[in-house]
């Protein structure tokens, strides 16, 4: 798509963004695409929403919130808010990858 789109282009983006949902990411994420419920790597493997939510969950569990203050992760050190799922997940993703 150019600059300034044309009103065909305009909606053709639409209709992929609304109707479909397959968005093509830009900068950083270049060659990485939504498509429905699941993100797809520029290798085209194609990781489910849910995947992608434990993840986070998992992540956010073992290093703490990004935007927590020090002395508010330091408080939670003690405890633990990894859902069980979350770490099976990462375990079949990277399952997934090592089969690939």
């Amino acid at each position: 798509m150019s600059a300034k789109p044309t009103y065909d282009e305009a909606l053709q983006f639409m209709a992929d963004a609304v109707l479909y949902q397959r968005i093509d990411l830009t900068g950083p994420w270049q060659g990485w695409k939504i498509r429905g419920q699941y993100l797809v790597s520029p290798e085209k493997d194609r990781i489910p929403m849910r995947e992608l939510i434990g993840m986070l969950i998992h992540y956010r569990g073992k290093f703490g919130h990004h935007r927590t203050t020090p002395k508010a992760r330091a408080a939670e050190s003690g405890s633990s808010n990894v859902i069980p799922f979350a770490s099976a997940a990462v375990t079949q993703l990277q399952a997934r990858k090592r089969v690939a």
